[in-house]
């Protein structure tokens, strides 16, 4: 899959990362937070269905970048769709939605 950088049109006000903090506090309360060099990263465990397992999740992002997702454990299978190269996942079809830097990550 090929990763595609954000188009951002004028007018657009990106969400600062405390903003974006805030937002996935509220959210996602079991969630940690640290920002280091301009980038927060989150921390924290999701479960998407009851069926589902527990997966531990990281979410980094910086400031008008695509947020990264990447899951911890359990490991994912080598071939699992929906993954780039780098082992982050592919949350959306780029042709059909673009990341936009006012989006609520949360």
């Amino acid at each position: 899959m090929v990763r595609t950088k954000p188009n951002i049109p004028r007018g657009i006000r990106p969400l600062n990362l405390a903003v974006q903090a805030t937002h996935i506090r509220h959210r996602f309360p079991q969630f940690a937070c640290r920002i280091q060099q301009g980038c927060a990263i989150w921390r924290g465990a999701l479960q998407p269905r009851l069926t589902s397992p527990l997966y531990q999740v990281e979410i980094s992002y910086k400031q008008k970048k695509l947020p990264k997702v990447r899951v911890i454990s359990p490991a994912l299978a080598a071939n699992a769709p929906h993954l780039y190269s780098d082992g982050t996942l592919c949350l959306y079809w780029p042709k059909e939605w673009r990341w936009q830097p006012d989006t609520l990550i949360a």
